[in-house]
């Protein structure tokens, strides 16, 4: 596996307030790496599934990495969600 790299692998830290289809950029790397919302619990908005809509460059695996709500077109919704974080488990 390489070391650095567009995202390949994520699992969930965190992150409440979301709704499914909200987008947003992975920080570190290059800061281009989009995620997508995939699923949420309906009550409190905590976030259950991403995915990875575009895998960046330049990403090392990183524990908790930090995220900012929105992404480029032609991902569209950029949610209102607070503290979402996502661990980068592999790069390629």
């Amino acid at each position: 596996m390489k070391s650095t790299g567009g995202i390949t692998v994520v699992s969930l830290n965190s992150g409440i307030g979301y709704a499914v289809n909200d987008t947003g950029i992975i920080l570190g790397g290059d800061n281009n790496a989009v995620y997508i919302v995939t699923s949420v619990e309906p009550s409190t908005g905590a976030v259950l599934g991403v995915t990875i809509g575009t895998p960046g460059t330049s990403y090392t695996p990183t524990l908790a990495a930090p995220t900012r709500a929105g992404a480029p077109p032609p991902f569209s919704q950029p949610g209102v969600g607070i503290g979402l974080r996502i661990n980068i488990d592999g790069v390629g």
